[in-house]
């Protein structure tokens, strides 16, 4: 007998299977077809809801007159370059938005975030983030003592955010990990996580992992917590040709925040930061107004060494609203008279140990005294329909060594402005600055002019801003 080709037995089995495998979808009903699933094929109608928020500010800065406008060069607007001297009054143009889609208590979140507007100036790659974060949260419950939500992905974790300064005592994060955040019996929290930040070298920047952690006792009057926080590096055995240094940062503190009856509220907080090696470091964490380790070490430590150094931060805000307490003594009708009055008192401080040693104020870093206070006082008057109208004054002391008063300045910050609904804000405002003798422009600020050295003493801004 003629024995069968292999084209002849694969037709004989095919033949044979067809009908079994169709025999066996007719009688299990429930058994689907499985195709690769790509979303842009996606056309059909799902459960999960869609949103969007952010936060946008557009300001347009000049010094002279309208008709005879120029570019303000100051110490204290770039927020990573002018580190303590940062006053947030003249900040620059930010847009940060966020996309959610979520069902039930998941979802997905993705940022896209730009420190400029390129409409208005050139644009420039590293200014424009794109998407920055991107990260998946789902919430749990068990039973009434427990509540805690879990993310993955790319995210920020903030802590000890101090808002007329725009920074964070303790630190906000920028790694890709995981974080939990719980609630035991209505009143114990712990927020925790772990992530890294990946390598550049190009920038002798090794590969930095980050672990941070808050406990706090949280009750409808005041929040308590304390921090711990490690990032590190030990890429110096990879083998590159890049020179990067094994460092770490330690971060310790706590803080408060508490509502004061008939007032306001107070917030102060204490952190300790302890650097080894920190210039290899990439950017996993930001705080005092510097992002990754070369950025701390630049602002605080040592301009040109590897970052070694010890800082003891603090800082604090009081506001007060006047209506309530002159309501809580003369009565409810009397506390209208100063409806829409706010003041607020503010403040930050750093105490730097160093390796950098000098007589020479401007370049010593060891045992000096940073100390940088402010107070705003704003009034809103409702009005229809156009909106809110509102006045504030703000003044800012900022010194840069408490020892040498020279190394100082203040500035007037008079605003006028309309609230036309909640959360934006139309205003113009100008600055008038008070500088020590020894205050100067950062080196190489005014590109192609390395004989300006003194920053402009005023500036005009009108800016729109909007948070949703």
């Amino acid at each position: 007998m003629r024995s069968l080709s292999n084209s002849s037995v694969w037709v004989i089995l095919l033949m044979v299977a067809v009908p079994v495998m169709a025999k066996a979808q007719t009688e299990e009903s429930n058994t689907a077809l499985m195709a690769p699933r790509f979303s842009e094929d996606v056309t059909k109608s799902s459960d999960w809801t869609f949103d969007w928020h952010g936060y946008v500010r557009m300001p347009i800065r000049f010094r002279g007159s309208p008709w005879d406008a120029e570019p303000p060069y100051l110490i204290d607007d770039d927020y990573y370059d002018s580190g303590f001297a940062y006053t947030r009054v003249n900040e620059t143009e930010w847009a940060e938005l966020f996309f959610q889609a979520a069902i039930g208590r998941t979802r997905v979140v993705i940022g896209l975030f730009s420190s400029q507007i390129s409409d208005y100036s050139r644009p420039s790659v590293p200014e424009q983030a794109g998407i920055a974060t991107a990260f998946v949260e789902h919430g749990f419950e068990a039973g009434s003592w427990l509540d805690f939500k879990l993310r993955a992905g790319m995210f920020w974790d903030r802590f000890g955010y101090l808002e007329p300064y725009d920074t964070y005592l303790f630190g906000r994060t920028h790694v890709g990990g995981m974080s939990v955040d719980a609630l035991f019996v209505d009143w114990v929290s712990l927020r925790a996580g772990y992530g890294i930040h990946a390598d550049f070298l190009s920038d002798n920047q090794g590969m930095t992992p980050l672990a941070w952690a808050r406990v706090g006792v949280t009750q409808d009057g005041f929040d308590v917590g304390g921090y711990a926080f490690r990032t590190w590096t030990t890429d110096s055995n990879r083998g590159f040709a890049s020179v990067i240094e094994d460092g770490s940062l330690r971060i310790l503190g706590g803080d408060a925040r508490v509502a004061v009856p008939h007032m306001g509220s107070i917030y102060a907080g204490l952190s300790w930061i302890k650097a080894r090696s920190i210039a290899s470091m990439s950017d996993s964490i930001e705080l005092l107004h510097s992002t990754g380790g070369i950025s701390l070490t630049r602002n605080y430590l040592d301009e040109s060494g590897i970052g070694n150094g010890e800082i003891l931060a603090s800082a604090f805000d009081v506001q007060w609203q006047p209506a309530k307490t002159l309501a809580w003594l003369a009565g409810a009708d009397t506390g209208r008279a100063l409806d829409g009055l706010d003041c607020r008192f503010f403040g930050m401080t750093a105490w730097v140990l160093s390796k950098q040693q000098s007589d020479d104020p401007t370049i010593n870093r060891h045992d000096r005294l940073y100390f940088k206070w402010g107070a705003l006082l704003r009034y809103q008057l409702p009005t229809e329909p156009i909106g809110a109208l509102f006045a504030s004054l703000r003044y800012d002391r900022v010194i840069l060594d408490v020892d040498h008063d020279d190394l100082s300045f203040r500035m007037l910050t008079p605003r006028l402005g309309i609230t036309p609904t909640e959360g934006v804000e139309v205003f113009l405002s100008y600055s008038k600055y008070y500088y020590g003798e020894k205050i100067r422009l950062r080196d190489k600020q005014i590109k192609g002019d390395l004989t300006a050295s003194h920053p402009h003493d005023h500036v005009f801004k009108l800016q729109a801003q909007a948070s949703w």
